[in-house]
């Protein structure tokens, strides 16, 4: 969540007063969009200057496939190209009764609204995604330690691994986190968490293995008192 409120905020900050500036007066009235004057705007991107979004209610422009501009809003409808290159469509403002006029103050005073507001609404579901993707996470390294458990000869089961998944992996969650926060660049980090998840994982199995020996030799040394 952090992340990608960070990356809109950037992309906000980095784009947006470029773009609004050469954004036209919007007016949505009776579920169709017009500009004023009444004619193609086209919006470069700052980093790049190539066409980014075309405003068109002209009918100059009906697709994208006659621009390399990624993003096309006609009068009601709305085009964008995916990363894959096909273009996706939907229709727009037929819902919109009210008439509605976008203009710079507009622009920027909805956008502010959308930086303030982004964590919040994604906060839930980043959540439960999380939780999702641990729960899968502490199954998958479990079996891993199947192997680990082999590897010092004992044998644990695999509700006991879970147990030691579950307390392996906090350590790279935490310096995931860490990364994160501090906006750090290294390579391979993604394995650098993995190994440090399986290091501690090894240590708990081989611990968790010595203490079930001990166990089994102490009963059976009772047993042989008796």
């Amino acid at each position: 969540t952090m992340s990608l409120s960070s990356r809109f905020d950037t992309w906000v900050d980095e784009h947006l007063p470029g773009i609004i500036e050469e954004a036209p007066e919007l007016t949505i009235e009776n579920g169709r969009l017009s500009t004023n004057p009444r004619r193609p705007f086209i919006i470069d991107e700052p980093s790049s200057g190539r066409p980014y979004i075309i405003i068109d209610v002209s009918g100059q422009y009906t697709s994208l496939e006659e621009t390399e501009a990624s993003i096309l809003v006609l009068e009601d409808s709305f085009l964008w190209r995916q990363d894959d290159g096909l273009v996706q469509e939907v229709p727009i403002f037929r819902d919109v009764e009210d008439t509605i006029v976008f203009n710079e103050d507009t622009l920027y005073q909805l956008f502010d609204f959308f930086k303030s507001s982004l964590p919040v609404f994604l906060y839930p579901t980043a959540v439960l995604l999380a939780l999702v993707y641990r729960l899968v996470q502490i199954c998958i390294y479990a079996g891993i330690g199947i192997f680990f458990a082999q590897y010092v000869n004992t044998h644990l089961p695999y509700e006991t691994l879970l147990r030691l998944t579950a307390i392996s992996i906090p350590p790279a969650v935490i310096l995931d986190t860490l990364h994160i926060i501090l906006d750090a660049n290294m390579p391979y980090w993604w394995f650098i968490c993995f190994m440090v998840s399986m290091g501690y994982l090894y240590f708990a199995v081989k611990v968790n293995g010595l203490a079930e020996t001990e166990a089994q030799v102490a009963a059976t040394d009772q047993e042989l008192q008796q």
